[in-house]
C-alpha cells in the first residue's frame, strides 16, 4: 500500500461557510496546522497548501479554493500520480455525528466534493478519511443541512471528533491506513481507546 504524501480537507472557502457542517475537512487540516505552527501559502491550482514533516517525511496539506462541487480542480495536476498515495478528508451526511471512518476507496455517496475529485483523478482508488455529521431531518434538506453551522449542543462532539481524526490522519501517514482503520473505525456506540461511554 502506497504511504500518503497528500492530505486534502474538503470544504467552501470563505467566512460565511467556515464554521458549517461541509467545511469538515478544511477544520481538520486547520487543526493540525495550529498544533504544528504551518503557514498556508497558495498553491499552483487553485487551493492553499501547506507541508508538514510526518513519519520521517514531508507530507503536503491542500485546501481546495473553489466551491465544494468544483475542489477536484485543486486535484487535477496529479492524474498521473498514485492515487492510494492521497488521503481526502472531508463530511458524511451517513455517519452518525462525531463517528470518524477511514476507506481504501469507494463512491461518492452522494458528495460533490468526492464527485468531483473521482472526475479529476478518473477512478475512485482513493483513500477518504469520512467525518459523521448526522442525517438531516428531511432527506429533501440534505443540501441545506450540510451549509449550516453546528448547533451549540453539537460543538463539544465535533471538537473531540476534529481531534480524533487529526490523531488518524497522523497515525495514517506514520504507521498507514490499516492501522489508523484498526485505531479509529468504529460503529456507532462504541467509545474509542480512553473514551468514557457513559
Amino acid at each position: 500500500m502506497s504511504a500518503i504524501s497528500l492530505v486534502c480537507g474538503l470544504g467552501n472557502p470563505g467566512d460565511e461557510y467556515r464554521l458549517t457542517r461541509h467545511n469538515l475537512g478544511f477544520m481538520v487540516l486547520d487543526r493540525l496546522a495550529e498544533r504544528r505552527r504551518l503557514e498556508w501559502r497558495r498553491a499552483p491550482g487553485p487551493a492553499l497548501e501547506t507541508a508538514v514533516r510526518m513519519g520521517g517525511r514531508i507530507v503536503r496539506l491542500l485546501k481546495p479554493q473553489t466551491m465544494m462541487n468544483l475542489s477536484g480542480r485543486a486535484l487535477a495536476s496529479l492524474g498521473g500520480a498514485d492515487h492510494r498515495s492521497i488521503l481526502v478528508v472531508c463530511d458524511d451526511i451517513n455517519l452518525p455525528l462525531g463517528l470518524v471512518r477511514f476507506r481504501l476507496r469507494g463512491g461518492s455517496g452522494g458528495h460533490r466534493g468526492l464527485e468531483s475529485i473521482v472526475g479529476a483523478l478518473g477512478d475512485e482508488n482513493w483513500p477518504r478519511l469520512r467525518l459523521g455529521v448526522g442525517s438531516p431531518p428531511s432527506a429533501d434538506r440534505w443540501s441545506d443541512w450540510v451549509l449550516e453551522p453546528f448547533p451549540a449542543e453539537d460543538e463539544p462532539a465535533v471538537d473531540r471528533m476534529i481531534d480524533e481524526a487529526v490523531a488518524g490522519l497522523e497515525l495514517a501517514v506514520r504507521r498507514g491506513l490499516d492501522a489508523a482503520m484498526q485505531a479509529h473505525n468504529r460503529r456507532a456506540g462504541e467509545a474509542a481507546d480512553g473514551e468514557n461511554p457513559a
